[in-house]
């Protein structure tokens, strides 16, 4: 009769063992099932967008609500159209229009308690802003580009 000692019987104990471990995740992860929060997945897009772009379009937003989605459901399927309805209720409740085509994030619904916080922040959007529109800057080593060069010809 084989011991505890050897290493068949420690093999087996321990494939048994995570067998009853793969066996009771499984059992968990179908009575917990991920919940998606709109509100708060609006919330959190509205803002990672707002920090990486300063400001957007409704695509941006739809692209970031599908990510959120990717990492909170762990890439389990979701409802079709979930990520439209995050995207829209960022656009409702946690964006202004910035230009004609444009829109940014709305501060003051994003963070109502933090007013010290937005006027750095406002300030930050504006240097970045004002970088963009100061026109193309042509990497060092290249040449600017021909739209550049007639546009200094014209004016």
């Amino acid at each position: 009769m084989a011991g505890v000692g050897e290493p068949g019987v420690r093999s087996r104990t321990v494939a048994g063992l995570a067998e009853r471990a793969r066996v009771a995740a499984a059992a968990i992860w179908v009575r917990v099932r991920p919940v998606v929060d709109v509100a708060l997945a609006a919330v959190n897009v509205a803002a990672v967008v707002y920090v990486m772009r300063g400001a957007f379009k409704r695509h941006r937003l739809l692209a970031e609500a599908r990510r959120h989605l990717s990492y909170v459901l762990r890439g389990r399927p979701h409802r079709s159209g979930l990520d439209a309805e995050i995207g829209q209720a960022a656009i409702d409740s946690y964006t202004r229009p910035a230009s004609r085509r444009m829109m940014t994030a709305n501060l003051r619904a994003l963070y109502p308690h933090d007013t010290e916080d937005q006027a750095v922040l406002r300030a930050l959007t504006r240097k970045r802003s004002a970088a963009r529109t100061s026109g193309p800057v042509s990497p060092p080593g290249r040449r600017p580009c021909a739209s550049t060069r007639y546009a200094a010809r014209i004016a």
